[in-house]
């Protein structure tokens, strides 16, 4: 029994063609044998077949003059838009589904995924929210920090794998209810370079590469990639000392320290966070948008060079392409993100700087987002529509349709909005006590998001190659690592950098001054007092073991894949296989 929590759908690599195909035209027949996007695949798949197969050195060098370029069916995009656009939030399966009939499943997955990501953020938004209420009500702590806010931490840690959990669970349930196979099949990268290799027991030949060259290779790419992180490092250090956060007295603040640059933090200077300074509504903020734009401007210049050193690292499958570009590019731009507030946390120790940027860092990534890559795009395919509302003389409307979006946007893309939102979850995971607002901003936003990358999606790029995968791929795993991770940041913002391990066991700490109040941080810090350091690190590797071991219990128990999916997909594992073993025989 299937259950209702997907219909039932053969994948057209199984099901009877040959008589669903004879009957498709009669009129008590299915309207169309396969949805858009499976025409669109098989379309490609064997046009690009029949290009790349047989071809003389003379084909292959004017193969770079020429691509393959999907168009939008108009009655079909105007159906799927009309359908969604006064919807504020479709059900997950609708949206998803409508999506994957005609962009294919990547594109679907990853709507699904935002779906779904929105959704189980309600329960954190509320949480936070009534959390951050509460301490702007009662708590007077410059931190902010209530006996409270730890259980909130726990909530979130929890929820975190709870979240990655339930969703590996959905997307197998919509792949399985769109009916792919998951087979160990794989895709030969076209750029792909090896040595000529026969295997003596099957007779195959195939190229292989040795491994110690792409080791090699890999190191060599980890040296340019921390080569330009270093720039990264050096332009936040200068950035902090802009605010007056870095201090001489602070955990490597000897070496960090720039008094040339931090003399504009003082007070009453341009920059000075406590607004005692000229424009204080203006000129404080500026120190982090010029980091932000510098963060934005070294990923848009890493993302060409994250692309070369893949290409240059030679990965035999597209699949191990795609996930070397994904990991390079996350632990460029989450270094980029984070790093500042890592150090305000780990090494300056004061939670109201950390606050403080975090939250001018997260207002201005989301107001980019939807500045840059939504409106931005959308006011320039208004003005290039009204410079050229009508066709050239003597172009038919397809013609019309076909210069249209030959010249118009590039194709789209989830690349760019999976790192977006997967760094958002690290804003709300790894700092949770420290901005519980983040959740419901983030949930916000992503309603926002939602309906905007579908518009952009529809009539904004062009339309994007379609794609047959069983889910998000490594984002996944980048996912799993962040909620990991999120365990030992929130244990040391517990333990060391917050006042609410200090709440709950005051006898082990003492109060140290620090003169970071006048540049908007905290006047004091809690240390462990004389004779309990063992204690107070022993209670925090106590803490920090019992979260991992929530985490790893919720791992464990709840199963990956419906038990339902389970055993249609073996079911389908069979059919496929007789179809094959028939083949083969006749």
């Amino acid at each position: 029994m299937i259950g209702t929590q997907f219909q039932r759908k053969e994948p057209f690599e199984v099901k009877g063609a040959e008589t669903i195909f004879q009957h498709y035209h009669d009129l008590d027949g299915p309207s169309r044998f396969f949805s858009s996007s499976e025409e669109m695949h098989l379309l490609h798949t064997y046009i690009q077949r029949v290009l790349t197969e047989n071809k003389s050195k003379t084909e292959e060098e004017r193969e770079e003059f020429f691509e393959l370029v999907p168009l939008h069916d108009r009655t079909a995009q105007m159906e799927i838009w009309n359908a969604f656009k006064w919807s504020i939030f479709p059900t997950n399966l609708s949206l998803a589904n409508a999506m994957e009939d005609y962009f294919g499943s990547k594109i679907a997955l990853y709507f699904a995924w935002l779906h779904f990501f929105t959704v189980f953020l309600s329960g954190p938004a509320v949480l936070g929210g009534s959390l951050a209420l509460y301490e702007y009500l009662f708590v007077t702590d410059l931190g902010g920090d209530s006996m409270i806010a730890p259980f909130f931490t726990l909530f979130m840690v929890v929820w975190s794998a709870c979240f990655v959990r339930f969703w590996h669970r959905r997307s197998s349930t919509l792949v399985c209810g769109w009916g792919i196979v998951d087979t160990l099949t794989w895709s030969r990268r076209p750029g792909y370079r090896g040595l000529p290799h026969v295997n003596i027991f099957s007779g195959d030949r195939n190229l292989t590469y040795p491994y110690y060259w792409r080791i090699y290779k890999y190191m060599l790419s980890a040296f340019v990639t921390g080569g330009i992180l270093l720039l990264a490092f050096l332009i936040m250090v200068v950035s902090l000392n802009f605010q007056g956060y870095i201090h001489p007295e602070s955990i490597f603040g000897a070496y960090l320290h720039i008094p040339v640059v931090h003399q504009f933090s003082l007070p009453g200077a341009v920059f000075d966070q406590q607004g005692a300074g000229p424009y204080p509504w203006l000129l404080p903020y500026f120190p982090t948008v010029l980091h932000a734009s510098c963060i934005l401007f070294l990923n848009m210049q890493y993302r060409t060079v994250a692309v070369q050193l893949t290409d240059w690292e030679n990965h035999q499958t597209i699949e191990e392409f795609e996930d070397a570009l994904v990991l390079k590019r996350f632990l460029f731009e989450a270094f980029d993100c984070y790093i500042a507030l890592f150090y305000l946390a780990f090494c300056q120790l004061d939670v109201v700087l950390l606050q403080t940027e975090l939250i001018q860092l997260y207002y201005v990534d989301t107001f980019r987002r939807v500045g840059i890559e939504t409106l931005l795009p959308l006011v320039l395919r208004f003005m290039n529509q009204r410079m050229d509302t009508k066709p050239a003389e003597g172009l038919t409307a397809s013609t019309a349709q076909l210069v249209d979006e030959l010249s118009g946007f590039e194709e789209y893309e989830a690349f760019d909005d999976y790192m977006e939102k997967v760094i958002e979850f690290g804003y709300i995971v790894l700092f949770a006590s420290c901005f519980p607002l983040a959740s419901l901003l983030s949930l916000v936003s992503n309603l926002v998001e939602l309906k905007a990358d579908q518009f952009k999606l529809l009539f904004v790029s062009r339309r994007p190659h379609v794609h047959r995968v069983g889910s998000i791929g490594i984002w996944e795993s980048i996912l799993t690592g962040l909620v990991w991770l999120s365990v030992l940041t929130n244990v040391f913002l517990f333990g060391f950098t917050t006042e609410q391990m200090t709440m709950w066991f005051p006898s082990y700490f003492k109060s140290v001054h620090v003169d970071d109040v006048a540049f908007g941080g905290v006047d004091h810090i809690h240390v462990a007092a004389k004779g309990s350091e063992t204690i107070v690190m022993a209670l925090v590797f106590l803490l920090e073991h019992l979260a991992l071991f929530a985490v790893q219990m919720v791992f464990s128990l709840i199963p990956g894949t419906p038990d339902s999916v389970a055993e249609e997909s073996d079911r389908r594992q069979l059919v496929l296989a007789a179809k094959k073993s028939k083949h083969h025989s006749a």
